[in-house]
């Protein structure tokens, strides 16, 4: 059985009409039994600093049983087709296993601290398997907002140069450099990684 993300990421790549709306993975996510509620909001965050920050809790639902609460805040700074990939990056966070999260204030501040940082500066060592976990997440988010299906409808023209990443882009609603990234040959493998059933 595949894990709960890489099967939320196979359930979506069937998909050819995009773009992909957030709360289509909302009830993707909902189905899974994850959470009972999930929100996301638009919010005074520096984009610098964190694009979008996820938040879990637990509260009475008045009939004697607990609700699962998650609230996203996503920078409103951010043009909407970042804001769209943070927010959707954060949703799949929900799927994560207790272990990979982020659950304490000195946690959060070395992912933080570690994140952004450019590639020569990054050393899996000191980042630690949730910062990994986290960038991993980014392309997580791509794979679902991006549709494998929808970009084998795009690409034979994208091949012919009738239509460039940037037109993509705009019709899937994503970052253009992500939009580059999906067209390129090798993302069938990355593809094929984050849907992989780790047990068969």
């Amino acid at each position: 059985m595949l894990p709960p993300c890489h099967d939320l990421i196979k359930e979506f790549s069937t998909r050819t009409v995009v773009p992909v709306e957030l709360d289509d993975v909302v009830e993707a996510i909902k189905k899974r039994g994850v959470k009972d509620d999930i929100w996301y909001f638009k919010a005074d965050l520096d984009p610098s600093v964190v694009q979008a920050a996820l938040v879990e809790w637990e509260h009475p639902d008045g009939a004697g049983g607990v609700k699962h609460v998650a609230h996203i805040d996503y920078a409103k700074a951010l043009p909407p087709d970042r804001q769209r990939l943070a927010v959707c990056k954060e949703l799949l966070h929900l799927l994560d296993p207790p272990e990979m999260k982020v659950s304490t204030e000195e946690e959060f501040e070395k992912l933080v601290s570690r994140i952004g940082l450019p590639p020569e500066d990054q050393d899996p060592a000191l980042d630690g398997h949730k910062t990994i976990s986290d960038r991993v997440g980014i392309y997580k988010a791509v794979a679902v907002l991006f549709p494998w299906a929808a970009r084998e409808v795009f690409l034979p023209k994208f091949k012919d140069g009738t239509i460039s990443h940037e037109d993509i882009a705009r019709v899937v609603d994503i970052p253009p450099r992500y939009a580059a990234l999906v067209m390129q040959d090798w993302w069938a493998q990355m593809h094929e990684i984050l849907v992989k059933d780790r047990d068969a």
